[in-house]
């Protein structure tokens, strides 16, 4: 009798241990995919200190278990996953759960799936059940609904029947989800120890709980949605999916909203500007809301007037930089004639990245404070123009006006005055001094209403523009212990390294930790405590010049990737020997320049519709070629010029135009 009152027993427990009857669960767990060393608990749902019926996860967040608990349990899944944001394993485990009614009948299997969408629905689905009295079913449709209606995707069925790998429904919604609750936990994170992840899920499954989100919270879902690189994030899950040989990945493209027109991003021909009415003027399959230049015919008299400004670094390694730059100019103005030699309307001005900041002696005081440079600082033997500014106009009467020696060609003005030297201010701030620039009423006059813009900004380093009135503790020289540690030495070592620390954020965000981070990550570091976000100061050329299309972006940098931060070697101030401190690798090098990620100008340039014209380590010829292409496009009115990608573009003509033989002709290599 004893014996048979244990078998009972054991036969009552949730974890089996005398039989095989019981309920098989088939499933798998999906954040990015988990990997091999996971490992899931299952225990009755209304029994939380159960003893848990415990299995391993396989390479692909698969798990294969035997249960003895019938009706409502609740699995929770813990172990590193896939983050399709990055691109790599995380670096941090992530914990997701799921309630499931898995029946009462025995000696059957039960597939259920653990996913973000189950996580963030479970405390929804059992509030329901507890107050308003519904069987699973019911609630765990209503708190699906809910949630789908947040993320505005149409509801795919059931969530623990939702997977990414193999012909599992619903991949490309469950992704979409992933995707954004990734991109908006990067969003939220500041601390440098603090995992991406942490938190995020139990406090949208919290938000969640009595049936919608707070506005906040969707509005952080928004911003997330709006920040995720559809493409980039595609290619590292099918790059992923290739490696563990799961066959296809979920396309992104057919869910993700990026810019919230209503057009998914797979079927988006500009998928990041919204443009709900996918204009193509010219069939070319770009949106013209993505042309720097809207195409568009001219019914009249259109603008020949240019004003393009210059914005040079000047800091220590930048000589043979400007002394190619100078050279290669020629070839700019020869590309910006007409084919009956007429220039457009010119204005060129020239300023320095150099706005002081104090630093150390070059960065004394305001340095150039975006004051236009006339004067010759390298040159010999020349003059620079009259005014701030060189001006080459038409003077009406089919001849031209301008304001440098007639002894000098507008090349050799330029050259004159556009080799500033070495000597300016190590941490380069072009945006700030192209904001300065445009406000300055010293230079009042090159600027003008009825002309179109171009911005050239020429740097071997990225953006390191500080608020001119938050910021000034960014070029405090403080003495640490150690230079590496943020809780000992929050500013790190006066160094370049500052303006990646404190502007830039990558994942995981820890500044000074070794390794490469993913480009798909890194963007301006919003609420920086030093550094305006790079977007800003392109909506202050936008409000200035009204009209987005009538400014043209050119940046000359060092491409966006590799970015690795390795430990190197300082001379700090009052130490007695160098000291091991963080730098940013080089991501371009040559025998006559090297180059650092330009990761905020890269998104600046964005904000045009220009992705980084040229590598600062291969020269300016194709690149001043192609701007000079563009801008004559969009002087006339008669071309366009599309984004280039990969340091190179393509510029079009039409022939024809206003005839049935009007044609798109291209007129620049790619």
């Amino acid at each position: 009798m004893r014996h048979a009152t244990l078998a009972a027993l054991c036969c009552s427990l949730f974890v089996l241990g005398c039989g095989e009857d019981g309920i098989k669960l088939e499933g798998r767990a999906d954040k990015g995919p988990f990997i091999a060393g996971g490992s899931l608990e299952v225990r009755p749902a209304d029994s939380p200190d159960a003893t848990p019926k415990s299995a391993e996860l396989d390479e692909l967040g698969s798990f294969s278990l035997r249960v003895g608990r019938r009706g409502l349990v609740e699995l929770v899944v813990t172990g590193q996953y896939f983050d399709e944001i990055a691109g790599e394993i995380a670096s941090q485990p992530a914990r997701l759960r799921a309630v499931a009614d898995i029946g009462d009948v025995e000696n059957v299997t039960r597939n259920v799936n653990v996913n973000v969408v189950t996580h963030i629905t479970a405390p929804r689905i059992q509030a329901l059940m507890a107050g308003e009295s519904l069987v699973y079913s019911e609630a765990a449709s209503q708190a699906e609904d809910e949630l789908w209606a947040s993320f505005g995707i149409d509801n795919p069925g059931p969530a623990t029947g939702l997977g990414l790998v193999g012909d599992e429904p619903g991949g490309a919604e469950l992704l979409t989800v992933s995707v954004i609750v990734m991109q908006a936990a990067y969003g939220q994170s500041s601390a440098a120890s603090e995992d991406p992840l942490a938190g995020l899920l139990d406090s949208l499954a919290s938000d969640l709980e009595d049936g919608s989100f707070e506005d906040a919270t969707l509005d952080a879902l928004v911003a997330a949605e709006s920040a995720v690189n559809t493409r980039v994030v595609q290619d590292n899950i099918n790059s992923f999916f290739q490696q563990q040989e799961a066959g296809s990945a979920p396309d992104l493209g057919t869910v993700l909203d990026g810019d919230g027109d209503g057009v998914v991003d797979g079927s988006d021909n500009c998928p990041e500007v919204a443009n709900a009415d996918q204009n193509d003027s010219n069939d070319d399959g770009v949106g013209d809301a993505c042309l720097v230049a809207p195409f568009r015919q001219v019914l009249g008299a259109s603008s020949q007037k240019l004003d393009v400004l210059f914005v040079i670094d000047d800091s220590g390694t930048m000589a043979e930089e400007q002394r190619l730059l100078t050279q290669t100019f020629p070839t700019f103005i020869t590309s910006l004639r007409q084919p009956d030699g007429v220039l457009p309307d010119l204005h060129v001005g020239v300023i320095s990245t150099n706005v002081g900041g104090n630093a150390d002696n070059p960065c004394a005081g305001d340095g150039d404070a975006g004051n236009l440079i006339n004067a010759p600082r390298v040159a010999i033997d020349c003059q620079g123009p009259s005014d701030r500014w060189i001006a080459d106009v038409s003077d009406g009467t089919g001849g031209r006006a301008t304001n440098y020696d007639g002894a000098q060609t507008l090349e050799e003005t330029f050259a004159c005055i556009a080799e500033l030297g070495i000597n300016g201010c190590g941490f380069e701030q072009p945006l700030e001094s192209l904001r300065l620039a445009l406000a300055n009423p010293d230079n009042l006059g090159f600027l003008r209403d009825d002309a179109l813009l171009a911005v050239v900004i020429v740097t071997d380093e990225d953006d390191c523009s500080v608020d001119p009135v938050e910021g000034a503790g960014f070029y405090v020289n403080e003495a640490c212990d150690d230079y590496l540690d943020p809780a000992s030495c929050p500013l790190g070592s006066l160094s370049s390294f500052r303006c990646f620390e404190f502007g830039v954020r990558c994942a995981p965000d820890q500044p000074r930790s070794f390794g490469t981070r993913s480009l798909a990550s890194c963007a301006s570091r919003p609420n920086s405590p030093y550094m305006p976000v790079a977007s800003g100061y392109a909506e202050v050329l936008t409000s200035l010049k009204g009209d987005p299309s009538r400014v043209l972006v050119s940046v000359f940098a060092a491409p966006n990737e590799p970015v690795t931060v390795q430990e190197t070697v300082t001379i700090v101030v009052g130490e007695p020997a160098p000291v091991p401190t963080a730098a940013l690798a080089p991501s371009c090098a040559t025998a006559e320049a090297q180059g650092y990620p330009a990761i905020r100008l890269a998104e600046f340039a964005g904000q045009f519709g220009s992705p980084l014209s040229g590598s600062i380590c291969e020269g300016f010829g194709a690149g001043l070629t192609a701007l000079a292409g563009g801008l004559k496009a969009s002087l006339t009115g008669q071309c366009l010029i599309t984004a280039p990608v990969d340091n190179s573009c393509v510029v079009t003509d039409s022939t024809g135009i206003g005839t049935e033989s009007e044609t798109a002709v291209q007129t620049l290599p790619d």
